[in-house]
């Protein structure tokens, strides 16, 4: 199952194979990485704040803020579309 934000809640859909990670400061494999790096990208296409679209992704993909801006901070590095 697949997980995005949308007007600050986490909304779930179907066919994928996303697997919630644990609150570790580790980070996730790169599929799940790529997927919280695409839900905040459309919450913050959607008008929310940052740090309103970084607490969404945190709940809904059971990630630690660290490691959600740790993604920011990475993506950015290799070029993915801003934020």
């Amino acid at each position: 199952m697949s997980a995005s934000v949308y007007n600050g809640q986490c909304v779930h859909e179907e066919y994928t194979t996303y697997q919630k990670n644990t609150k570790s400061e580790n980070l996730p494999a790169e599929p799940q990485i790529k997927e919280t790096f695409l839900a905040l990208v459309e919450a913050r296409d959607r008008q929310t704040t940052v740090e309103q679209s970084r607490t969404a992704v945190t709940e809904c993909f059971e990630v630690s803020q660290s490691q959600v801006r740790t993604i920011e901070r990475e993506r950015l590095d290799k070029g993915w579309p801003p934020l």
